[in-house]
């Protein structure tokens, strides 16, 4: 599981949040929790590794209400209708990083890749503390992180 994002810009901190509040509760056996500010490339590590499933928690930017939590498989994510890529991988794009993965991985394949995101509100603000909607948010998107690597 890979926890992304700025804790220091409101909402771009959900990753990092998630992540701590998945710490406290206790991580289930095999899962392991690394936390990428930055992310982009960043993620090709986790992406090349051979973990079966790698779940990346992150503040998302779709047009929905915000604090909507999401879950989206990595193979059904795809750019606005704008053409411009999605803004939730900070530097790349999800596919980007999949596509150089591929190569790094033996056998060109890929673990299963999900995100789990809450809609951001508030992204340019420096604040340590999510907005309302998404503070609401953090225990469903942990509850679904969860699910997910349960299901493993």
């Amino acid at each position: 599981m890979v926890c992304l994002g700025n804790e220091l810009r409101c909402d771009d901190g959900v990753g990092i949040h998630v992540g701590r509040l998945l710490e406290a509760r206790g991580l289930p056996a095999g899962v392991a929790l690394e936390y990428a500010p930055a992310a982009g490339l960043d993620l090709l590590e986790a992406l090349a590794s051979d973990a079966e499933l790698v779940v990346l928690v992150d503040a998302l930017q779709t047009g929905a209400a915000p604090g909507s939590c999401r879950v989206i498989e990595a193979e059904a994510w795809s750019p606005p209708a704008s053409g411009r890529p999605t803004s939730w991988c900070h530097g790349a794009s999800l596919a980007q990083v999949q596509e150089a993965a591929r190569l790094l991985r033996p056998g060109g394949g890929l673990p299963r890749v999900v995100v789990v995101g809450i809609e951001a509100a508030e992204l340019g603000r420096f604040d340590t503390s999510p907005s309302a909607p998404v503070a609401a948010a953090l225990l469903t998107a942990v509850e679904q992180v969860l699910r997910l690597v349960e299901e493993v």
